[in-house]
C-alpha cells in the first residue's frame, strides 16, 4: 500500500531569492496580507515577501502533519472510531469505515442521511451489486489518496484483471461522485494499456467505461481514443472487438468519426461530432 505524499508547507526561512519569484497574488512580494487558511497558516510579511508563522512549532518541523496525514491511512478498514459499516459486493465483505473521513471525498454518505434513507439511519450501507475488489479500491484512495493495482484476496473472489480495475474503480468513481479519482484512474489506466491493447481486458473496459455518461467519462475515453487510433486495424481483427462495435453505438461511432478524420481528413463528417464532442 501507498505512503501518503508529503505535504508541501511553506518555510519560514524562504531566502530573498524564492521570495522574489513569488510576485504575483498571494506572495506578491513587499505585501502584508493573510493567506488564505486552506493555503497555509503563514502570514507574508513586509520585510521582502518573507514568510512568517503565528504557529512557530508547526513552522519548525514537517513532521507533524505527515504524522497526522498517515492518521487517516491507518484508519483504513479499522474498527478504532468507526461509525458507519460497509458491506462490499454480493458476499457482504465488512468494511469499518468513518463518516467524517468519507464525506471528505464523496457526496454519497451526505446524500443518504440528508435523504433519510434507512442506510443513512442505521449507518449501515450495502454495497452489493458492485465488485467488492472496485469498492475497496475506492475506498483506499479515499482513505490514502491511492489504490493499490496489486490482487487482493477479499471475498474468496478472483480480483479483476489489470486494466479492468481501473475501469471498475473509475465507473464507482463516477457513481460515488469521488473527488479526483476518475483522473487518477485514467492516467493508471494509460500506462497499463499501452502494452495490454492485445488483450480481452482492453476491450471489456471500453465497455465498462462506455456505460458512463460521455460527459462524465471525457478523462478515460481519452486514453481509450489514443490506444484505439493508435492500433485500429490490429483491434478490428478481433471478434471481441467487432461484436463491441455492434454493441455499443457510441463506442462504434467514435470509431468512425476517428477513421474518417485519420483516413479522409478533408471529409465532412455530419455534425462533426466525436469522441471530444467537437
Amino acid at each position: 500500500m501507498s505512503t501518503p505524499a508529503q505535504p508541501t508547507i511553506f518555510s519560514p526561512a524562504t531566502t530573498q531569492a524564492q521570495s522574489n519569484t513569488q510576485t504575483n497574488g498571494l506572495f506578491s512580494s513587499g505585501n502584508s496580507q493573510q493567506i488564505p487558511g486552506y493555503l497555509s497558516p503563514f502570514r507574508i510579511g513586509p520585510d521582502r515577501g518573507a514568510l512568517t508563522s503565528p504557529y512557530p512549532d508547526l513552522a519548525s518541523s514537517t513532521s507533524d502533519k505527515v504524522e497526522f496525514l498517515a492518521g487517516f491511512a491507518k484508519l483504513f478498514n479499522s474498527q478504532a472510531h468507526s461509525d458507519v459499516t460497509l458491506y462490499l459486493g454480493p458476499s457482504k465483505f465488512k468494511f469499518h469505515a468513518h463518516y467524517a473521513i468519507l464525506s471528505v471525498r464523496t457526496s454519497y454518505f451526505d446524500k443518504a442521511k440528508a435523504g433519510e434513507w434507512e442506510e443513512g439511519k442505521n449507518n449501515e450501507f450495502n454495497l452489493t451489486e458492485d465488485r467488492a475488489h472496485a469498492l475497496c479500491r475506492m475506498l483506499e484512495y479515499i482513505y490514502k489518496g491511492d489504490y493499490a493495482t496489486g490482487s487482493r484476496s477479499l471475498d474468496g473472489s478472483k480480483d479483476d484483471p489489470d486494466l479492468l480495475k481501473h475501469a471498475r474503480v473509475f465507473r464507482l468513481a463516477d457513481y460515488f461522485d469521488v473527488k479526483g479519482l476518475k483522473e487518477l484512474c485514467a492516467r493508471k489506466f494509460a500506462k497499463q494499456a499501452v502494452w495490454l491493447w492485445t488483450s480481452e481486458q482492453f476491450i471489456e473496459s471500453i465497455r465498462e467505461v462506455y456505460s458512463i455518461p460521455r460527459s462524465s467519462g471525457q478523462c478515460m475515453r481519452k486514453e481509450i481514443y489514443t490506444v484505439v487510433q493508435a492500433h485500429i486495424e490490429q483491434l478490428h481483427e478481433k471478434e471481441q472487438f467487432r461484436e463491441l462495435l455492434n454493441e455499443c453505438a457510441e463506442f462504434a461511432a467514435d470509431v468512425v468519426d476517428m477513421v474518417l478524420k485519420k483516413h479522409a481528413p478533408k471529409a465532412q463528417v455530419v455534425n462533426n461530432v466525436g469522441l471530444f464532442g467537437k
